[in-house]
């Protein structure tokens, strides 16, 4: 009985070029992400013939990569941080001319609350203080451990009401300063302290002196009335609640420190 013989190779073919054909095991990996163009990059700088515009081309595609990562980080552990944090009391008070007051979240209760959470979640606040002859611009800057970080800058005026100094009217506006900031930056909620009881005294339209401030702010820095309206959700200025002044000339003093 004849057998039969199968070709495995071609004439010429040897055993050696066999093995040197790529294999499942022996094939490249496919590299992705940052460790893939970490070695490119590496190849990169060890060969003597580089290309410097190529270079500078991967690395800054290196660059992008991190940032991207260290945002998306931030972003989830903001997420979370923000599940944590409590309406805040509203412990400080103002009382207006006219006889009527308004509560605000004090800094130092704010400050004392959000820190250990922040700290648990790789965050940190810092601020930044600038005067000039207008007044002081407070600057936040809310950083994470991965790199990332976001600010909010306020300009605002020396406060000098209820008869302060300079150095008082300098604190009060930092301190004003750094509680709409941080706000803005965690997305803070304050609640007074006995709202269910006193709900008519929070709802006490604004003071005319009120009314004319934000007026005049409104005027100067060309804010858009309708948006400002729909963002505080009342069909016009005389309908804002006295309590709710702070927020709505801060929301328009940030428009004007980023014009």
């Amino acid at each position: 009985m004849t057998s039969s013989h199968v070709r495995l190779s071609s004439p010429g073919t040897t055993k050696q070029s066999l093995s040197k054909r790529p294999t499942r095991r022996n094939r490249p990996a496919i590299l992705s992400g940052e460790a893939g163009l970490l070695r490119v990059i590496e190849k990169t700088v060890l060969n003597r013939h580089v290309d410097a515009p190529k270079l500078k081309e991967l690395l800054e595609m290196h660059g992008h990569l991190v940032r991207s990562r260290a945002r998306a980080s931030f972003v989830e552990a903001l997420a979370t941080l923000q599940t944590e944090l409590p309406v805040l009391a509203e412990r400080g008070m103002i009382e207006l001319k006219d006889g009527r007051t308004y509560t605000y979240a004090l800094w130092e209760d704010i400050g004392e609350i959000i820190t250990p959470i922040l700290a648990r979640h790789g965050f940190v606040l810092m601020f930044r203080v600038q005067r000039d002859k207008e007044g002081v611009s407070v600057t936040g800057n809310l950083g994470h451990r991965d790199g990332h970080s976001e600010e909010s800058c306020l300009h605002l005026p020396a406060d000098l009401s209820g008869q302060k100094n300079a150095v008082q009217a300098v604190g009060s506006s930092v301190s004003y300063g750094k509680r709409y900031v941080a706000q803005a930056l965690l997305n803070l909620v304050s609640r007074g302290e006995d709202d269910d009881g006193t709900k008519a005294v929070s709802e006490t339209p604004l003071a005319d002196d009120q009314l004319a401030e934000l007026e005049e702010i409104i005027d100067r820095t060309s804010a858009d009335r309708e948006r400002l309206l729909a963002y505080l959700e009342i069909q016009s200025l005389d309908c804002l609640p006295a309590a709710r002044f702070e927020a709505a000339k801060a929301a328009l003093l940030v428009r004007e420190a980023a014009q």
